[in-house]
């Protein structure tokens, strides 16, 4: 990202674009710097999952943060500004970051503990986002945690399952995520 909170996306990357590996194809003028506009479904679909998730972030002030997290509740916060989970739902320690291997971890973004007023000084209150990550080349069941870190989760996107149906996370409840891939759930404020 930028510094003042842009996405990094190259012209055509939301159509399925690519220009074979090639990062300094600006002095190219063949196929591999010209952008094909005419879309097939697939690429339609990708370009319309795009938007929906740049629209999603550009609503999310938990995600517009000019200042570094503290792992911390913040004022009279419900939640830590951020918080690290093991796909079974319990907060991660010193020790869980230790191992060779940690290919799929969630995190937490509460919104209610911004730190940065907003132009008039007043506090700047959002949604709480549980982010599900995975690198494993398997799928992950994910627990939600439990009932003191929110009571019910929304979907948001899953980037395996783009037209995923609206599903709901409970404390403990699990949700399957696909190998190398990612999935955002919120919850309202």
């Amino acid at each position: 990202m930028l510094s003042q909170g842009v996405p990094m996306v190259l012209s055509g990357d939301e159509a399925g674009r690519t220009q074979g590996g090639n990062n300094n194809a600006y002095c190219q003028d063949n196929e591999i710097s010209w952008i094909d506009w005419q879309l097939d479904p697939r690429r339609r679909a990708l370009l319309d999952f795009t938007r929906r998730v740049i629209r999603f972030r550009s609503e999310q002030p938990v995600l517009e943060r000019r200042r570094h997290f503290r792992g911390q509740h913040l004022w009279d916060s419900e939640w830590k500004d951020l918080a690290w989970f093991r796909p079974d739902g319990t907060e991660m320690e010193a020790k869980d970051w230790e191992g060779p291997l940690v290919k799929s971890l969630a995190f937490l973004l509460g919104g209610d503990a911004i730190p940065t007023p907003d132009e008039r000084g007043r506090r700047i209150r959002g949604e709480a986002l549980y982010v599900l990550i995975s690198a494993h080349d398997e799928p992950v069941e994910y627990a939600f945690p439990s009932g003191e870190w929110g009571p019910e989760w929304q979907l948001a996107f899953d980037t395996s399952n783009p037209d995923a149906p609206e599903v709901l996370g409970r404390p403990r409840a699990t949700f399957r995520l696909n190998a190398r891939s990612l999935a955002v759930f919120r919850n309202p404020i």
